[in-house]
This record gives C-alpha cells, sequence and structure tokens, in this order.
C-alpha cells in the first residue's frame, strides 16, 4: 500500500483509509478480522465518529493490537467545547485507547 507524508508531522498514511463505518453492526470476532485484513494489505490509517452507530466499540477493540502502529482520527459533532470534551471522552471510552492522533 502506497503511503504518503502528513504535512511536516513525520506521519506516513496509507492512501486508503478506514472507515469506521465498514465494522459497525459487525461481531467483534468479524470486526477483528475485518481489521487485521486491512492491516495486512497495508493500511494505517483508520478514522471513526460516533454517528458511525456502534463502529467505536467495534473498532476499539479490533485495533488494540495495532494501536502503536496505526494513525487514528475521530471526529465530532457538538460545537461548542464542553459538549465536545464530553463526547471525546465518550468515543475514548469506546475505542478503549487513550488518545486519538486527530480529533476534528
Amino acid at each position: 500500500m502506497d503511503k504518503r507524508d502528513l504535512g511536516k508531522t513525520g506521519e506516513r498514511l496509507s492512501i486508503v483509509g478506514f472507515g469506521g463505518l465498514v465494522v459497525r453492526d459487525e461481531t467483534p470476532e468479524s470486526a477483528a478480522n475485518i481489521v487485521a485484513k486491512a492491516i495486512d494489505r497495508g493500511l494505517n490509517y483508520f478514522d471513526v465518529a460516533p454517528t458511525y452507530g456502534n463502529a467505536e466499540e467495534r473498532l476499539g477493540p479490533a485495533l488494540e493490537p495495532y494501536r502503536q502502529d496505526v494513525f487514528l482520527a475521530c471526529k465530532t459533532t457538538m460545537r461548542d467545547a464542553q459538549s465536545a470534551e464530553k463526547e471525546l471522552h465518550q468515543s475514548l471510552e469506546h475505542m478503549q485507547t487513550d488518545h486519538f492522533d486527530l480529533y476534528q
């Protein structure tokens, strides 16, 4: 999989990203298999949002073995700081991670 520099960050991201919506409503086992196949094919850019149904709950555990090696992005729909922060912490909990590499 080709990768490109993300500006001057030092990150090199796969030119194809994995949208968390792909694992929405999958079983945990199926989500883990889908993510493993994506990793095997060279994807390292993963994106999720709380608006993707249960995608955060499925993607987080599936990414756990690879978390150090992927770039994880998430979004908020909130437009005030307090609500966005609350949604951020909820997404971190659902994803079972301590950080996002990009939060929009």
